[in-house]
């Protein structure tokens, strides 16, 4: 599952503050959970994806979400609007045949001790057998590259067919997981 792009960037003190958010030596995003605490965002998207691979969604999609019950999910406003929220998964990770996949790790930076890159994994294969429950999931990769770092979403099948039915603008559930 993912969002379309929105053509946006969401770390906007990430470029501006060096040394709080990016690594001195490699550049990356230290944090993959940081978020700026409000942009000056606007969309037409229920599920959209920044450059710098922040999920955000609509006050539509978080009400369907908590109307659902789903517990692991949380919502953080992108702006006094409340119109749009960052989309965040709480632990629940899925484990990826990284061999399968094709992931690859760069080498370590010296700094912050991260690969300096994982790349790779355009088809993606799970180390599980049985389907996965009406759920969110994030992948126990986090995929690394300059100014990203972000897992890989995965939904169970009833989850597919009731965000399926809703119609959200920008979603796409027809990622390849095997």
């Amino acid at each position: 599952m993912q969002g379309i792009d929105n053509k946006q960037y969401a770390l906007s003190e990430f470029f501006e503050n060096k040394n709080r958010l990016r690594c001195p030596e490699c550049g990356c995003l230290l944090d993959p959970y940081y978020r700026s605490l409000r942009i000056d965002f606007k969309s037409k998207f229920d599920f959209s994806t920044t450059y710098d691979n922040v999920d955000i969604v609509s006050k539509r999609f978080k009400d369907f979400i908590q109307l659902e019950d789903y517990r692991n999910v949380v919502f953080f406003p992108v702006n006094e609007n409340n119109e749009f929220f960052y989309f965040h998964i709480l632990n629940n990770p899925v484990q990826v045949n990284v061999e399968k996949s094709g992931i690859k790790y760069k080498e370590k930076c010296n700094t912050c001790l991260y690969p300096k890159e994982i790349i790779g994994g355009f088809d993606i294969f799970l180390n599980q057998e049985e389907p996965l429950l009406d759920c969110f999931y994030t992948s126990d990769v986090y995929w690394r590259t300059h100014n990203m770092f972000g897992y890989r979403i995965f939904i169970g099948i009833e989850t597919y067919n009731k965000l399926h039915a809703q119609k959200f603008k920008g979603l796409d559930l027809a990622a390849k997981v095997f």
